[in-house]
């Protein structure tokens, strides 16, 4: 097995600017993340800081951006997200994947759309 990536699209609800990216999807994270020169690009502004717990078990103070519009193919999600140091790789996670009701295909290394719901995302509330 490989990486899985997918090509998502961030907007910045202040001002609708975008910027695709090419991102690592990690299903073990929760939050997404980014770094500050794709914030930058779209002019988001930290409103917050969070302490971040990293794989390892260390922990960082990240800046962190309240709401962001994250698209997939025709879906889209608001959900906030980390502003990591410059040219850190984009990663997407669950937070982001449950918004738009995607599913990891490890095996595929791809990301896709839940087959059950096609046409827009579906979530249980019960």
């Amino acid at each position: 097995m490989g990486e899985v990536r997918g090509d998502f699209t961030l907007t910045n609800p202040a001002n609708g600017k975008s910027i695709q990216l090419d991102a690592l999807v990690d299903s073990g994270a929760v939050v997404s993340i980014i770094g500050k020169d794709v914030a930058e690009a779209i002019g988001l502004v930290a409103d917050s800081k969070a302490i971040v717990y990293l794989a390892d078990d260390s922990t960082t103070e990240m800046e962190r951006v309240n709401v962001v519009a994250f698209k997939f193919k025709d879906r889209t999600t608001g959900n906030p997200v980390l502003i990591s140091d410059y040219g850190v790789e984009p990663l997407i996670g669950q937070m982001v994947l449950e918004g738009l009701d995607l599913l990891v295909d490890c095996p595929g290394n791809k990301v896709t759309v839940r087959p059950n719901s096609p046409a827009y995302p579906s979530y249980k509330a019960k």
